[in-house]
């Protein structure tokens, strides 16, 4: 399984490792090489269809569901600057959080009206130039900067004026 982040306000894209997902908001036992614990909240839309060269107007067809999530990063890793530091920041296990269940893509638009199905069919055309898309991919569209989060307190995912869900930080 691919986890495909587009970070906010950004025209490219990484790959996460699959260990880094978990699917239960549960308590996140913060390795100690991370002084610095950033944290992005995402819109996760899952591959329901394998596609390679997909064409922007095709896209819908190789996407079934959509929810929200958080993509954490180790910041004093990602501040080093070097070529390794954002590979490093991005796969300590555990730090794509998308609870299930998703929703239905249908609901997208109710999720988040700034993610549209034309925005997904360019970033899918992009990816799958390069990249075969299979079953169960997931693509993160970042939709805030990363902000720094203070480890003594629990992570609180908000969007919208409502909290979707909570973490503790150990």
């Amino acid at each position: 399984m691919n986890l495909i982040v587009i970070p906010y306000n950004c025209d490219n894209y990484y790959f996460r490792p699959d260990t880094t997902l978990v699917h239960v908001a549960r308590d996140f036992y913060c390795p100690d090489a991370i002084s610095v614990l950033e944290a992005a909240p995402c819109i996760c839309i899952r591959i329901c269809k394998s596609g390679k060269a997909i064409a922007q107007r095709f896209a819908r067809r190789y996407y079934d569901e959509a929810g929200y999530g958080v993509t954490l990063y180790a910041g004093n890793i990602l501040a080093e600057g070097d070529l390794f530091s954002l590979t490093r920041s991005t796969t300590f296990d555990a730090t794509t959080v998308v609870p299930s269940p998703l929703s239905p893509a249908e609901r997208l638009e109710e999720l988040c009206p700034d993610i549209t199905p034309e925005h997904i069919g360019k970033w899918m055309e992009k990816i799958s130039h390069n990249s075969l898309l299979r079953i169960g991919d997931m693509l993160l569209f970042e939709l805030a900067p990363r902000r720094v989060v203070n480890k003594s307190q629990p992570f609180i995912m908000e969007w919208g004026g409502q909290e979707l869900f909570s973490f503790n930080i150990c």
